[in-house]
């Protein structure tokens, strides 16, 4: 009989111990199985090693790929790196000419102030005498201007006046640390009177002032008030004539020769009293309020001050003879004029008619004729002395129409 029992994959014959295999059926059957799943794996075999051929192909094919794509991505990546080097030059070079036209950083905060950065402490160097100390009219001119003072002004002093001269303050304000001198905006050097009364010649110490300002301070506006002179006549204090007079030109000419800007502060306050303390030659607050409201408008808005002119009504006093007819007083740029008319009976020859104010006093004898007397038309020759006395020189009655004209220095 056939085999019992048959294997799983290709059924082959298992015998046991009974059973009785043929040649021609068990033994034949079996080997054309084997010989058919021979001849199956050999076609698979062969469909698979050409399976494989593909498969290698199309792998030597993708290598072939990647070796293209690699060669794409290094030539990209050579062209994007001459492009960025090209780039960059030409941004290199860009930049080079944008800087060329641009401020360096010193040069920009030499000409701009930064944004939000503090703005330097502005400030005026004072030199003086007592009316020009700190506590006076220069204190209460920087407070409303806005800038810091630093005064160097010294009572009794001058422009060549005293051991602590003009020239001395000076020279202690430039070596004055606490402040920079390039922060300084305003040199002012005031007031000549203690060297108009002393008759000192000024002009050296003037030049040598005004220099030693120019080169330490060299942002700053050099300004030179010429006097602070009292309400009473210009030459009441001078022990000359000539002292007041002398000093004003020497100013005004070391000046004009030397860059500074001139101020004639002297007729400022001539002619009121309320604005100097009792007696004395200094400014009382109330001048102080005055000199400094001037001196800061010349100061921030170039307006130099003249006082405008003022008209006064006097009268003459003197002897029953002549009556007390208010006259006009005129005080226009350092130019006294007295006009009116004096009604009189029988006036003597020199006879003193009056005094007229002791600040507009002449400094030499004027001369002049008015008209009047009897007839109206006559002239009468009268003189207007430094002691402030008004005479006539020729008998007269009736009204006497006077008119002069004088300078104050």
């Amino acid at each position: 009989m056939s085999s019992t029992d048959k294997t799983e994959a290709l059924g082959l014959s298992q015998f046991l111990d009974n059973d009785k295999p043929t040649w021609r059926g068990d033994y034949n059957g079996d080997m054309r199985k084997l010989d058919l799943r021979a001849s199956e794996d050999t076609t698979k075999f062969n469909s698979m090693e050409i399976r494989i051929k593909k498969a290698e192909d199309t792998v030597a094919g993708d290598h072939k790929a990647v070796e293209q794509i690699d060669q794409k991505i290094a030539d990209a990546e050579s062209r994007a790196k001459a492009e960025t080097t090209r780039q960059v030059k030409s941004a290199y070079d860009d930049l080079g000419l944008k800087v060329a036209n641009r401020y360096t950083k010193e040069e920009s905060d030499s000409r701009y102030i930064l944004k939000n950065a503090a703005a330097p402490e502005l400030c005026a160097v004072i030199v003086g005498t007592s009316n020009v100390v700190q506590g006076k009219w220069p204190t209460l001119m920087c407070r409303a201007m806005g800038i810091t003072e630093k005064n160097f002004a010294i009572g009794g002093t001058g422009i060549a006046q005293g051991a602590d001269n003009f020239q001395v303050q000076m020279n202690r304000a430039i070596a004055d640390g606490s402040f920079s001198n390039d922060n300084v905006k305003y040199v002012v050097i005031a007031d000549c009177g203690n060297d108009a009364m002393q008759e000192i010649d000024i002009y050296n110490g003037l030049v040598t002032c005004i220099s030693d300002a120019k080169r330490a301070f060299k942002n700053a506006r050099i300004v030179v008030f010429s006097a602070v002179w009292a309400w009473s006549n210009l030459h009441i204090l001078t022990k000359s004539k000539n002292g007041l007079a002398n000093c004003l030109s020497a100013m005004q000419e070391v000046c004009g020769n030397y860059g500074a800007e001139y101020v004639g502060t002297e007729y400022w306050c001539l002619g009121y009293a309320k604005y100097f303390t009792e007696g004395q030659i200094h400014l009382n607050s109330t001048g102080d309020i005055r000199f400094a409201t001037l001196a800061g408008n010349y100061l921030q808005y170039g307006n130099e001050p003249i006082p405008v002119s003022q008209n006064y009504r006097i009268g003459l006093s003197g002897g029953a003879s002549h009556t007390d007819t208010p006259l006009t007083l005129r005080l226009s740029g350092g130019l006294v004029s007295l006009s009116g008319i004096i009604a009189g009976q029988s006036i003597a020859t020199g006879a003193d008619l009056g005094m007229i104010p002791e600040w507009a006093a002449p400094r030499a004898t004027v001369n002049g004729n008015a008209r009047g007397g009897a007839s109206g038309t006559e002239d009468i020759p009268f003189q207007i002395h430094p002691n402030q006395h008004l005479q006539t020189w020729k008998g007269w009655s009736g009204n006497l129409n006077i008119s002069a004209m004088w300078s104050t220095l």
